[in-house]
């Protein structure tokens, strides 16, 4: 517990506390940083008004006189502190806060996000950075997770911006074991680059690795195509298609029975609809998941208008619409079970 070191006072447990002079402090701080990164300032007031919310907060508060101790304050700062330098990529300041402040273990600091130094550094590509922090801290770093989402590592962080370098570096230093390392939902990198569209970063994996290393790999039971399709991208498809030499990858299925068809679908990605079926084929529109599902069925459930729409204008769609699956449910059938009474209106005229 951090106390003030004062005695016990009754009257200070029960009156309002007044602002302390280290309170202001910090909030000067982050008006100081609100001119460089206004977006950070919005961050830290945000995390501020948590702090007085959450029962956690209670802890950095002197049992004796209710005002913040020097220590939890100081620590806060610091987070501030850390969050600025790594993403604008501040090496000196970096350096500074390793030796003069805190020693190495400050880089296992993180903020009520979970997010470390390296987390701040990858995400905003600042390689010197990355490279610093490794070196300092230790290799064990790249591992750490965050507290929130889906819980990524700096790694992941590193492939869902697109930092090439930054990715490379960290699989230069750590080995190849983390191009199988996975987040919360079970998603590598490979399966991250291709839901957020990154090329770039699967290209230098392929590189490393090769083709059939990457199509190789799964996410939560989900391939390469499938993370590709569910984000949309229609260039991270059409290159691994080039990849493979052949469409009929498109046509593959899970152990759900998922095609990619089914991932555009559910993630309302048009342009990804359109390229799917142009390349593989309408019967793609009649493939069913193990629960006898069609991509129809799952764009229904999700209320995706434009999907929808867009398969219905394609040849056998409107049939899709009057198409059970294994519980004897249409997709309008779904639509109306989740309550998307203005798509089941319109599905029920068109049908």
């Amino acid at each position: 517990m951090l106390t003030c070191g004062k005695p016990a006072n009754q009257s200070a447990l029960t009156a309002i506390p007044q602002r302390s002079m280290i309170e202001v402090q910090v909030e000067t701080r982050i008006e100081e940083q609100a001119e460089r990164s206004p977006v950070l300032m919005a961050k830290a007031r945000i995390e501020m008004q948590r702090r007085q919310q959450v029962k956690r907060t209670e802890s950095l508060r002197c049992p004796h006189c209710r005002q913040f101790t020097t220590q939890a304050m100081s620590f806060f700062l610091h987070v501030l502190d850390f969050s600025q330098f790594c993403a604008e990529g501040d090496l000196k300041a970096l350096i500074k806060f390793i030796t003069n402040e805190e020693g190495p273990e400050c880089l296992e600091m993180t903020d009520d996000n979970g997010l470390t130094p390296l987390h701040y550094s990858t995400q905003n590509g600042q390689e010197m950075l990355v490279k610093e922090t490794v070196k300092r801290g230790g290799k064990h770093l790249i591992e750490k997770r965050t507290k929130v989402q889906e819980e990524p590592t700096p790694i992941h962080l590193a492939a869902k911006r697109g930092h090439v370098s930054v990715v490379n570096l960290l699989l230069d230093i750590g080995g190849d074991r983390f191009l199988t390392i996975q987040d919360k939902y079970g998603r590598t990198i490979v399966g991250v680059a291709a839901e957020e569209g990154q090329l770039a970063v699967l290209r230098a994996i392929v590189e490393r690795k090769g083709v059939d290393f990457i199509l190789s790999l799964e996410s939560n039971g989900l391939t390469i195509f499938h993370d590709a399709a569910f984000g949309g991208h229609v260039s991270v498809l059409q290159q691994l298609v080039d990849w493979t030499g052949t469409p009929m990858a498109l046509e593959s299925f899970n152990q759900y029975g998922l095609t990619p068809l089914h991932m555009s679908a559910s993630g309302n990605r048009v342009e990804a609809i359109e390229y799917l079926l142009k390349e593989g084929g309408v019967t793609l529109l009649q493939k069913t998941n193990t629960l006898g599902n069609t991509p129809m069925h799952l764009a229904c459930l999700q209320g995706n208008r434009e999907a929808v729409m867009c398969m219905i204008n394609k040849e056998g769609g409107r049939e899709l619409l009057r198409k059970t699956n294994r519980r004897g449910k249409t997709p309008i059938d779904l639509a109306k079970w989740r309550g998307h009474e203005d798509l089941t209106t319109e599905l029920e005229r068109t049908g």
